[in-house]
């Protein structure tokens, strides 16, 4: 049984050691602040969730997570409304510690996101992996950067992201995974692409029955099935699915 926090007013969150914690921020629910630091002491585990489904005016959004010796954390960062603002996630991963972070981003209209991701690998055995996934329609727009920084001490890490892009009519997008290894001893890797429906499936899905709304509802499912993989709380993960349901 996880330790279940709904996140409100506090900036800062400490966790130690011992039963696992489930974080959820949601913005319709709770005030949207421009900035949290979590501290996840040595041996601590935690998922958090991030639900970005209320348009808010702030200066920045800032979420910055220090992932103390052998802590593990489970991240799931989903957007369905625009944030006109600076977007920057810092992730300083110490000794033995696992981050998993998920990300996904569903745009219509004029959407639009600006984001840096930095994942500080800064000592040896440290383990991430990061996705991040986004379908764009209309003219929704998405900039991401996911920097993989791998200091010197971090011998013996092991890295990876990918990013992919779903495109629709004038949707626009970049992903930009970028890895610095400062080690010499380090597995890393990664992947970035951009993709859209080409003519021949759109025609094989519809003669299959499927109209171009069941279409790009379909693709928007199976991303955010993608997204809550592996997520801690099944009613919570129904909730959330039906939540992208609602949004599509």
């Amino acid at each position: 049984m996880n330790n279940f926090l709904e996140l409100k007013a506090e900036e800062e969150i400490k966790l130690a050691g011992g039963r696992p914690s489930l974080l959820i921020e949601r913005w319709s629910q709770s005030p949207a602040l421009a900035k949290r630091k979590f501290f996840l002491e040595a041996g601590a585990e935690a998922s958090y969730l991030l639900i970005v489904d209320k348009p808010v005016e702030i200066d920045a959004l800032e979420r910055r997570w220090l992932v103390g010796p052998g802590a593990k954390v489970n991240l799931y960062y989903l957007f369905l409304e625009p944030l006109k603002t600076e977007i920057k996630f810092i992730h300083d991963i110490g000794a033995g510690a696992i981050v998993n972070s998920n990300s996904l981003f569903l745009g219509n209209d004029n959407d639009d996101w600006h984001i840096q991701a930095y994942y500080n690998f800064q000592d040896k055995d440290s383990f991430g992996r990061v996705k991040v996934e986004a379908s764009l329609r209309e003219q929704a727009h998405l900039d991401y950067a996911a920097n993989m920084n791998v200091s010197p001490a971090a011998q013996k890490s092991d890295t990876r992201v990918d990013m992919r892009l779903y495109l629709e009519g004038k949707a626009r997008g970049q992903v930009i995974p970028g890895l610095n290894i400062a080690a010499n001893d380090v597995k890393a890797g990664h992947s970035a692409s951009t993709f859209k429906l080409a003519p021949e499936d759109l025609f094989y899905l519809q003669s299959r029955g499927l109209s171009p709304a069941d279409i790009k509802k379909m693709l928007s499912l199976s991303l955010a099935k993608n997204f809550i993989q592996g997520f801690p709380d099944e009613a919570l993960s129904k909730e959330v699915l039906d939540l992208i349901s609602v949004n599509l």
